[in-house]
């Protein structure tokens, strides 16, 4: 636990020092990965898996789209083939294949590179990732402040606060492949978080508070939901993606 929580602190230091551009655990970048390099001969979208869970077909194809419009809308001077367009030259067998090595072994083994790249065409970098963990906690802060009613001879007044938290952590990882050399040219690990947050807050002027519902000392809910929405999956997953393509290769300017 220790080492989590200074591994975070880290990885908040760093992102404050990088002017808050996403932090890249384990960022590996090959001499041929050059803004120059990847300007020229772009970049096709393989497709995205999931290290932990099941993904239908259905829901690779949303994440896949949700990779692409993350890339183009961040990366703007950067060419990047959507992952229909690449399974349409390379067939969905090959893609398949390129995913669920990066899915089992967590990386795309050169064979497979070598066929794709004799399909591919218009592209020279295969981007894959893969959906390494979703983590949702929830947790409820009650306080008590203590006032005074200057209406009413400074009687004590109490407020009861609650605010209930939803907390969802999403990890993506990302491996890009330079199809010309079938070696990976750049990668590495991201982590994005949002927390949802309800509040409920009760005056007493009596010291009375509710003894169930949202505000009781005990979180008594006897059916009734107070937290709110967990944070959506697509969400976090777009800004996971979106880290990855800022951190990607710039034009010195």
């Amino acid at each position: 636990m220790r080492t989590a929580a200074l591994a975070l602190i880290l990885s908040s230091f760093l992102a404050i020092l990088s002017g808050c551009v996403t932090y890249v655990e384990n960022m590996r970048a090959a001499p041929s990965f050059t803004y120059a390099s990847v300007a020229a001969d772009g970049m096709a979208v393989g497709g995205v898996t999931s290290s932990f869970t099941n993904l239908d077909a259905r829901r690779g194809a949303e994440y896949s789209n949700l990779l692409y419009h993350s890339f183009i809308e961040e990366r703007k001077d950067i060419y990047v083939l959507g992952q229909p367009v690449t399974e349409g030259m390379t067939g969905p067998h090959l893609l398949r294949q390129a995913l669920d090595s990066f899915r089992a072994k967590g990386f795309v083994e050169s064979a497979t590179l070598w066929d794709i790249r004799q399909r591919l065409t218009g592209a020279r970098f295969l981007i894959v990732a893969s959906f390494a963990g979703d983590d949702t906690r929830r947790n409820r802060d009650l306080t008590i402040d203590k006032t005074k009613d200057k209406n009413d001879k400074n009687k004590e007044i109490e407020v009861r606060k609650a605010r209930y938290n939803v907390h969802r952590s999403v990890t993506v990882d990302m491996a890009i492949y330079d199809l010309a050399l079938g070696t990976e040219a750049w990668g590495g690990r991201v982590t994005k978080s949002h927390t949802n947050t309800k509040e409920y807050s009760h005056t007493a002027y009596n010291g009375y508070f509710p003894a169930f519902g949202p505000l009781a000392d005990y979180e008594f809910s006897h059916g009734v939901n107070y937290y709110p929405d967990s944070p959506r999956l697509d969400d976090l997953l777009r800004r996971a993606f979106a880290g990855f393509a800022e951190n990607m290769p710039a034009e010195k300017k």
